[in-house]
């Protein structure tokens, strides 16, 4: 999802394995990898819940407001892909692929990229 709306849906699988949308392919490689050392990779858990000495997440308020929704793709503003499209139409979600649905005017070049 992004400023309310869907953006990308799959089955688990796939959208890890294949991820289409340009926001989806963002939040993917903001996630940390694990080095190889951690304790999940030699068969141990890591704890469910943070020690008591973090200090609990604060949330950091959006730079600019997303663009109305009435007014073209609410992601273009911060989209590498964006094309004059963008601006005039919000993208419907379609199928891309058996089971892939994604709201991008660019989403089959995307699948090949």
């Amino acid at each position: 999802m992004y400023s309310g709306g869907l953006v990308e849906s799959a089955p688990r699988d796939a959208l890890f394995a294949g991820p289409i949308h340009p926001h989806t392919r963002e939040l993917l490689a903001s996630v940390p990898s694990m080095p190889s050392t951690a304790p999940a990779q030699r068969g141990s858990t890591l704890p469910l819940r943070a020690p008591p000495n973090v200090e609990p997440l604060v949330r950091i308020e959006p730079v600019a407001s997303p663009p109305p929704a009435d007014s073209g793709c609410a992601f273009r503003d911060r989209c590498a892909y964006a094309v004059a499209v963008c601006t005039t139409t919000a993208p419907p979600l379609a199928e891309a692929d058996a089971g892939h649905w994604v709201a991008c005017h660019r989403s089959r070049e995307l699948m090949g990229v």
